[in-house]
């Protein structure tokens, strides 16, 4: 004997369609979803210190340059316009100019006003951009990434 069903139930072969996610795996989604808001509430209301975070360090020394270029082309010059950098493959410096240039783009900033480059006392060395708040950890890419941004400091 055969049940009448309508054609929503049956799948592409015909066949009477069951259901995709079974009732166990959405139970376990939600207990992950309830565990996940009970820890992260205890760390809000306990006052825990945020783990993934840099410890802040005193800066050892900064500067503000300005970053133009064409293309992958890098022009690097102090504010009174003493070149420091340039460069017709900027390579990794070029990669942050670009991000550096959509973040003013998104922001509504007009012009090229300049970053602060500064090496702080824990090794890191950071790129900010005042106009924006926009700050780029740029020994998060590797020590070797860092070490372009060498002639800044000298």
């Amino acid at each position: 004997m055969h049940m009448i069903v309508n054609a929503e139930e049956r799948d592409k072969f015909g066949r009477e369609s069951k259901e995709l996610v079974p009732k166990c795996m959405l139970h376990a989604m939600t207990g992950l979803v309830v565990a996940t808001l009970i820890i992260v509430s205890t760390a809000v209301l306990t006052g825990r210190e945020p783990g993934g975070q840099p410890k802040t360090a005193a800066v050892l020394q900064s500067r503000d340059v300005l970053l133009s270029g064409e293309d992958n082309a890098i022009l690097m010059t102090t504010v009174a316009g003493h070149v420091i950098l340039d460069l017709e493959e900027g390579g990794f410096i070029t990669a942050v100019r670009s991000g550096l240039d959509r973040k003013r783009l998104v922001s509504g900033v007009a012009g090229n006003p300049p970053v602060t480059l500064a090496r702080l006392a824990n090794g890191r060395v950071t790129l900010t951009d005042p106009a924006t708040g926009w700050v780029v950890e740029l020994t998060n890419f590797g020590d070797a990434k860092a070490t372009v941004w060498a002639p800044v400091f000298k």
